[in-house]
């Protein structure tokens, strides 16, 4: 079994922030064996990742084309706005890492190229 990490950071190639940990899985309790619909991002996450990872490991041309791709970008770009950053550009990338062996080292399963983050007016 495998934790995902969804880091991301802002600006041009040569003058990146620093990486930022935009979403990760919270351990679980044993009261979590029960359904909670207030989950339904953290219970995505996971498959988003998956998806995204498979993808990337067949072609780095198909992993962008996916739906969850895009979903992960939006999401990386949505965190970063909300932190107040005012660069446009963003990078994200997705970490595995052993839940049960503490002694695995974290892998980058995806690490896209600079993207517009996009800006949605609400």
């Amino acid at each position: 079994m495998h934790d995902f990490h969804l880091l991301c950071r802002a600006g041009e190639p040569g003058h990146e922030g620093e990486w930022q940990v935009a979403s990760t899985i919270a351990k679980c309790s044993a009261s979590q064996f029960v359904w909670y619909p207030e989950r339904r991002r953290d219970k995505a996450f996971p498959d988003l990742c998956q998806e995204v990872s498979f993808a990337a490991g067949e072609g780095s041309s198909s992993a962008p084309a996916t739906p969850a791709y895009r979903i992960l970008r939006d999401y990386a770009g949505g965190y970063l706005a909300a932190t107040g950053c005012p660069d446009e550009t963003l990078q994200f990338m997705i970490m595995r890492r052993g839940v049960h062996d503490s002694e695995e080292p974290p892998t980058c399963t995806l690490l896209s190229p600079y993207e517009k983050r996009k800006v949605a007016e609400r």
